[in-house]
């Protein structure tokens, strides 16, 4: 006797999808804020240093290596920059296995909208924007 058994989750919305078109990464969200134990913890600290959410809707890391951020739309210019550069550099001093990527996401397009990379070689921080 062979029995299907079928689980399907009521009132839940599908995750979303962001995707980093410049890294290896095809698919860059990861549920629960992060892949590995130290990742997820760091992931909610970002979201706790921004209770109300009013800046950051979600953030997530990937291979303790990508931390991506949600931001609201009205995030752009000189504070998204100064916001990504500080995340950047403390993202990489945490996690020194190897360079260190942040990636804003427009929480209403689901698309990248800027990046920081900290290079681990020289403490050094780039930036780079969409909007």
């Amino acid at each position: 006797m062979l029995v299907c058994v079928l689980f399907v989750a009521c009132g839940s919305d599908p995750l979303p999808d962001y995707q980093s078109q410049k890294r290896a990464y095809a698919t860059v969200y990861v549920p629960d804020g992060g892949n590995t134990p130290p990742g997820a913890e760091y992931a909610r600290g970002v979201l706790s240093d921004d209770a109300d959410h009013s800046v950051v809707r979600d953030a997530f890391v990937r291979d303790e290596q990508l931390l991506g951020v949600v931001v609201t739309p009205q995030m752009t210019g000189a504070a998204l920059r100064q916001l990504l550069l500080i995340l950047a550099e403390d993202f990489g001093r945490m996690f020194r296995d190897s360079d260190a990527e942040v990636v804003a996401y427009d929480e209403a397009s689901k698309t990248a909208v800027a990046r920081a990379i900290y290079r681990r070689s020289d403490g050094i921080v780039t930036y780079a924007s969409d909007r």
